[in-house]
């Protein structure tokens, strides 16, 4: 079945990024218009600096990084990001519901902890959305 997105943008170029291992394997699946492209792998998850620099080569400038916690522990520490935008849908899920937000692993310190700047929310439709800029560590 082809995806919702793919199939309501058939003039719209689709990039999908895999694991270098199978891209060859899904090129045919998708339509003319999806691109499949390998990258290198680090740690189980694509290698972000790879990423950027293929979708740069493709005049891509701005990528929204969508993800459960693995993914988007790895997009922070690696110093991916330039900015942070979670939206938060105001319902209680107890602990046996619930997956964290983060999966950093004990790999951050008290003073490495990642920090935003220019901090903003916004009620959007029910959910909020909290905004901000990373601060970079000074070199």
């Amino acid at each position: 079945e082809t995806a919702k997105l793919i199939e309501e943008n058939p003039n719209t170029r689709i990039f999908n990024l895999v694991s270098e291992k199978i891209s060859e394997s899904l090129q045919s699946k998708w339509a003319e218009n999806v691109s499949v492209i390998g990258v290198p792998e680090k740690e189980g998850y694509l290698e972000w600096e790879s990423v950027l620099e293929v979708l740069s080569k493709e005049g891509i400038q701005s990528v929204l990084v969508e993800g459960g916690s693995k993914v988007l522990t790895s997009v922070i520490e690696t110093g991916t990001a330039d900015r942070f935008m979670l939206f938060i849908a105001p319902k209680l899920i107890g602990k046996s519901q619930g997956v964290p937000l983060f999966d950093f692993q004990n790999t951050l310190t008290l003073d490495s902890i990642p920090e935003l700047s220019n901090v903003t929310t916004e009620y959007l439709e029910g959910d909020v959305l909290i905004e901000g800029t990373f601060l970079r560590p000074k070199q």
